[in-house]
C-alpha cells in the first residue's frame, strides 16, 4: 500500500512538471498572426506581395520569417521602400506591410555615340508592373550608323519584350520576344546590300526556387524562330529561316538592396534546330552567363561585380560571326 501511494505521488508530481513545462513552452512561443494588411500599393495587386511574404493568418509571428518575407518583397524590384510593422492585437499580432511604389511607366530617349564615329538615336519604353501583376513590357526603337564594324554600315531596329510571371498564381511564367532589324551590310569588298532579320521567341518557365527570400533553379523551354533575307546587286544568298527548340536553366540567389545588388546568378541557354523541321539549316548553340555581386569594404551599397560569359555554336549559316569581341562598343576599361 505504501508503494502504491509513493508511485501515485511520483505520477502526480511528474504530471505537474510536464504541464508546467508545456505552459512555459507555449508562453515562450511567438504570438500568432491574426491579420495582414498592405499599405501603399496603389497599383500592385495584394496577391503579388502576399505571395512573396509567404506568411498566413494563424502562422507564428517569427521575427526571422517576417524579415525574410520583407526582403523577398523588396527583391521584386517594384518598390522604393518596404517595411513590415508588427501591431499587437490581444493575444496575436497584425502585420502591416508598408510599401512605396516606383514609377512604373518610363519613356526613355536614347542617344549614343563614340570616338569611332558610331552614333544612334531612338526611344525605349519600360513599363514595369503591368496590370499590377509584376508583368514587364519593354519596347525599343533605334536607328544609327556604325563606322567601327566591318560587316555593316547602318542599322534600324524595333524590339518588343514581355514577361508574365506566376500566371494564375502558379509557379509558371511566360516570356515573349519579337524583333525586326534592317541593316545596310557590307561584303568583304566593301559593297553594300540590304539585310532584314526577324526574330520571335516564346518561352515558358517553372520556378523551383524555395524559401524566402527566394533562391534556387528556374527551368524553361520554348521555341525560337529567326529569318534572314538579303537584297541588292551585291547581296549573297539569304540564310533563310530556322525554328529551334530552346531550353533554359537559371540559378538565382540575388538580393535587391534598393541601391545595390548582392548575390549570384547563373544562366544557361541551349538552342537546337534541324534542317527540314521548319528550318532551312541545322545548328546547335549554347550560351553561358555568370554574375556575382559581392559587398566590398564597409560602406553600404559598395559592391564589386564578377562577370563571365561564353558560348559555342555548331552548324548554321556561315555568312557572319556569331560572336565578336573588340571596339569601344564592347570592350571598356
Amino acid at each position: 500500500m505504501r508503494d502504491l501511494r509513493n508511485n501515485l505521488k511520483k505520477a502526480v508530481f511528474a504530471f505537474v512538471l510536464l504541464t508546467a513545462g508545456s505552459m512555459a513552452a507555449l508562453a515562450a512561443q511567438d504570438p500568432r498572426i491574426v491579420d495582414i494588411r498592405i499599405v501603399g500599393n496603389e497599383v500592385t495587386q495584394p496577391q503579388v506581395i502576399l505571395r512573396e511574404i509567404d506568411l498566413d493568418v494563424g502562422d507564428p509571428a517569427d521575427a526571422v520569417a517576417i524579415e525574410h518575407g520583407r526582403q523577398a518583397v523588396q527583391d521584386l524590384g517594384l518598390f522604393r521602400e518596404v517595411a513590415i510593422d508588427v501591431d499587437r492585437q490581444g493575444d496575436g499580432v497584425a502585420l502591416v506591410v508598408r510599401v512605396r511604389e516606383k514609377r512604373y511607366f518610363l519613356p526613355v530617349p536614347r542617344v549614343d555615340g563614340n570616338s569611332e564615329g558610331d552614333y544612334s538615336y531612338g526611344a525605349q519604353i519600360r513599363w514595369s508592373n503591368v496590370f499590377g501583376l509584376n508583368h514587364r513590357l519593354i519596347a525599343y526603337v533605334e536607328e544609327g550608323r556604325v563606322e567601327s564594324e566591318r560587316d555593316r554600315e547602318s542599322e534600324r531596329s524595333v524590339r518588343l519584350r514581355y514577361s508574365a510571371p506566376y500566371l494564375g498564381g502558379t509557379d509558371y511564367s511566360a516570356n515573349m520576344f519579337a524583333d525586326r532589324t534592317e541593316q545596310v551590310s557590307l561584303d568583304r569588298a566593301g559593297n553594300t546590300f540590304d539585310e532584314t532579320f526577324h526574330r520571335l521567341e516564346v518561352v515558358a518557365t517553372r520556378d523551383f526556387r524555395s524559401g524566402r527570400p527566394r533562391s534556387g533553379w528556374i527551368l524553361g523551354s520554348g521555341l525560337y524562330w529567326q529569318d534572314q533575307t538579303a537584297e541588292g546587286q551585291f547581296a549573297p544568298p539569304p540564310d533563310g529561316r530556322a525554328t529551334a527548340v530552346v531550353g533554359t536553366a537559371e540559378y538565382s540567389d540575388l538580393r535587391f538592396n534598393l541601391y545595390s545588388q548582392t548575390g549570384r546568378d547563373f544562366q544557361a541557354r541551349a538552342e537546337v534546330a534541324r534542317e527540314g523541321t521548319l528550318s532551312d539549316y541545322s545548328y546547335e548553340r549554347l550560351d553561358l552567363d555568370y554574375r556575382d555581386f559581392r559587398r566590398f569594404g564597409q560602406r553600404e551599397h559598395q559592391t564589386v561585380h564578377l562577370l563571365a560569359a561564353g558560348g559555342v555554336v555548331t552548324g548554321g549559316p556561315r555568312s557572319r560571326n556569331t560572336y565578336s569581341l573588340g571596339g569601344s562598343r564592347r570592350l571598356r576599361g
